[in-house]
């Protein structure tokens, strides 16, 4: 016997559905607005179930929640993701997040960026994540069809990890780490409009200790969208992350290709 549910809806971008957190690293970048209006409100949410019987039970439940509001100095982003996958009523993938984040004189060329982020990743053995921090955000370039940005700043974060421990071992317990760092957390993001229906965007991160600099954790993010009408867009999105401390085995490599069809509201 064979059934299967699916529910998906309320599905509205103002640039991607999807978002990235390879690495621990969540990448806000792609969320950027490019508006000069002010009391602007835009964002997405995405609804999902799946249910599948057949020699085993899979269920799937995920969520999206981002919006954004643009005042007539400031910008005030949340992002907000849950996700899980259970075989035979086991979880198999349990993760999300909940990001929140304010750009401060977003439309001078230096403004301010405080943040702070609470995320988990039960798969990848990532118990608890927390971090606060603060970045100074400098726009480089921005003409009609290219923008460069840059920021760098401090982030503190707080980590528990179980699973096969392979750096920060405490002798008492080698399948279970807690740590607390102050980190570098450092970016750059870059978006050309290659044509009336081609946009590229793309952007990197950088995050490392203090004394342990040529030991970071990095993340590139590729994103191709083409715009398909006023309303339609598809986007192909493609996330590397390399982390040189990696706590956990198995973690220290990951990519993720995406591919989305895009409602967009402007």
């Amino acid at each position: 016997m064979k059934s299967t549910i699916l529910i998906k809806s309320f599905c509205c971008s103002f640039w991607l559905v999807s978002q990235i957190a390879l690495g621990q690293i969540l990448n806000v970048e792609k969320f950027r607005l490019d508006k000069d209006t002010s009391h602007y409100w835009l964002g997405n949410m995405n609804l999902g179930m799946s249910m599948k019987n057949q020699n085993v039970t899979v269920n799937t439940f995920n969520g999206d929640l981002n919006a954004c509001y643009l005042s007539a100095k400031h910008a005030y982003m949340s992002f907000n993701r849950y996700k899980l996958t259970q075989i035979n009523n086991t979880d198999l993938i349990s993760e999300g997040y909940l990001h929140l984040r304010f750009n401060f004189f977003r439309k001078n060329r230096l403004s301010y960026e405080p943040f702070t982020q609470y995320q988990y990743d039960l798969g990848r053995g990532l118990i608890d994540r927390r971090l606060i921090g603060f970045n100074g955000r400098i726009h480089f370039v921005k003409k009609d069809v290219w923008q460069l940005n840059m920021g760098t700043g401090l982030m503190w974060e707080h980590e528990y990890w179980t699973g096969n421990i392979i750096n920060y071992i405490d002798m008492a317990d080698s399948l279970r780490v807690k740590n607390n760092f102050l980190k570098l957390t450092s970016h750059f993001s870059y978006r050309h409009k290659l044509s009336n229906t081609l946009t590229l965007f793309a952007s990197a991160f950088y995050q490392a200790r203090p004394l342990f600099l040529d030991r970071p954790r990095i993340i590139t993010d590729f994103i191709l969208q083409f715009r398909i009408n006023k309303l339609l867009a598809f986007a192909l999105d493609y996330a590397f992350a390399y982390d040189n401390k990696a706590i956990v085995k198995g973690n220290e490599i990951l990519y993720n290709l995406n591919a989305s069809l895009v409602i967009k509201i402007d």
